[in-house]
């Protein structure tokens, strides 16, 4: 097992190590490397393995054995022989889950709905959304065989944080790192400040000023303070 292989699937497919990133050759095994991702850990049977090769339908007479020389290429590819492993017709991506970006994406909402202090839970969704380069699976995103994976995979990343983290913070967070990208730099983000709630207190705490200001003010525009008409007579 490769410790230092990184899979991404949110975004093009794409393989790296921890210095550079890796040349998967052509569609195929691009295509392959996709459908064991989506299960990774467990195996796939071959006809799984065909429709995400040839979704035309389209497929060679001998099809078994251009998907055994699909996945020696991406092996190749991985530069690791016991990344994609047969059994019996069958293959599994023998990697380290943590390898996945969508995983990695999944474990840190996880710990962000159970962290108990609010900067920590925006700097861990902060993190979650850093691992987003496009959209799921993106160059195949369209096809039967990977639709709804990548359809489940966007759904988080929308605001579906569940319980403790609320949809606004991540939309906000979201929001924050696109301009901060746009101007060269990070902005800090203020957890909750664009939160219902926030947005009622604001709206209670300008209403009381205004109501001050009002009683302050007589009719006829004088101060009952000073006993000068507002609107700013000459200082003497």
């Amino acid at each position: 097992m490769h410790e230092g292989l990184q899979i991404g699937v949110l975004g093009r497919v794409e393989a790296r190590t921890e210095a550079r990133a890796l040349d998967l050759g052509g569609a195929q095994q691009r295509r392959l490397l996709a459908c064991l991702a989506e299960r990774i850990g467990d195996a796939v049977n071959a006809d799984r393995l065909a429709d995400a090769l040839w979704p035309s339908g389209n497929l060679p007479q001998d099809w078994r054995g251009a998907i055994r020389v699909a996945a020696s290429r991406l092996r190749t590819s991985l530069e690791d022989e016991s990344a994609v492993v047969s059994m019996g017709g069958a293959y599994r991506l023998h990697v380290n889950p943590s390898a996945l970006d969508a995983l990695r994406f999944d474990a840190r909402l996880r710990s962000a709905r159970e962290c108990p202090d609010q900067r920590e839970q925006a700097t861990l969704v902060r993190s979650a959304l850093d691992e987003w380069r496009g959209n799921a699976y993106e160059e195949f995103a369209d096809e039967p065989w990977i639709e709804g994976e990548a359809r489940r995979a966007a759904r988080p990343r929308g605001g579906c944080c569940g319980g403790r983290v609320a949809g606004s913070d991540v939309r906000c967070i979201a929001r924050h790192r696109r301009t901060a990208r746009r101007s060269g730099h990070r902005r800090r983000h203020r957890p909750g400040t664009n939160s219902a709630r926030h947005r009622r207190r604001r709206g209670r705490h300008l209403r009381g000023r205004r109501v001050r200001t009002r009683s302050t003010i007589g009719g006829d525009g004088t101060s009952a303070r000073s006993g000068r008409r507002g609107g700013g007579g000459a200082r003497r």
